[in-house]
């Protein structure tokens, strides 16, 4: 759901994690809201464009996130490559 604003004509608002993501090369968090904790990131990876969290608030579990195919960038933390990925390596 998109809505103008008279303050900010070029924010795009939206109703969830899920629709602000579509198309996304990158989702960056930048706050530890419960919301978004809950997120159901096999369901995200499917509308990202390209699977990249850049956690700013280190408030998601890296194992949860690259295990549903995102890389992890936990910022003054551990990364996490997708599980998928480190399979190939591993091989």
């Amino acid at each position: 759901m998109e809505k103008a604003s008279a303050v900010l004509p070029d924010v795009r608002y939206c109703t969830d994690a899920y629709e602000a993501a579509e198309g996304a090369d990158v989702v960056v968090l930048l706050t530890e809201w419960d919301e978004l904790k809950k997120t159901d990131w096999s369901r995200l990876a499917t509308v990202v464009e390209r699977p990249l969290i850049i956690d700013g608030r280190n408030a998601l579990s890296r194992e949860d996130v690259s295990s549903n195919g995102f890389h992890y960038i936990g910022i003054g933390g551990v990364s996490a490559t997708p599980q998928v990925a480190q399979s190939l390596v591993a091989t």
